[in-house]
């Protein structure tokens, strides 16, 4: 996983745990209007004493056009290199956001990664 681009997309379809495996399972919002699916940068994937780490260092911001973009409720991780086909590549975490959000013309919709870095760890 250290070499491999992870992608973050927004959908309004609700993930599975048990269900949604790979991207088509869950498909993105179509992309336009201020959106596209986007490479998530400055990540690491770290493996030291029996814990494996994934941090991710920069921000993703989406910045609505005159035509907006939206309705879209979830955060969508996937990993990129799993598959040629885009539609095939392995989901890996997904942020749940409450309720569906629009992004309008000129406002943004940010994406910061918490203060540790850490996106996610398995021991």
């Amino acid at each position: 996983m250290s070499t491999d681009t992870f992608h973050i997309y927004l959908t309004n379809t609700a993930p599975s745990n048990t269900a949604d495996f790979i991207r088509s399972d869950c498909a993105p919002m179509a992309n336009g209007n201020g959106y596209n699916q986007t490479a998530l940068t400055g990540t690491n994937w770290t493996n030291a004493t029996g814990t494996a780490s994934f941090k991710a260092n920069n921000s993703i911001v989406f910045t609505g056009d005159a035509n907006a973009f939206g309705p879209f409720r979830y955060v969508v991780m996937l990993n990129n290199n799993s598959d040629a086909n885009a539609n095939n590549c392995c989901l890996i975490a997904y942020w749940d956001y409450a309720s569906a959000i629009n992004c309008n013309n000129g406002e943004t919709f940010t994406i910061n990664p918490p203060a540790n870095k850490l996106i996610f760890s398995i021991t």
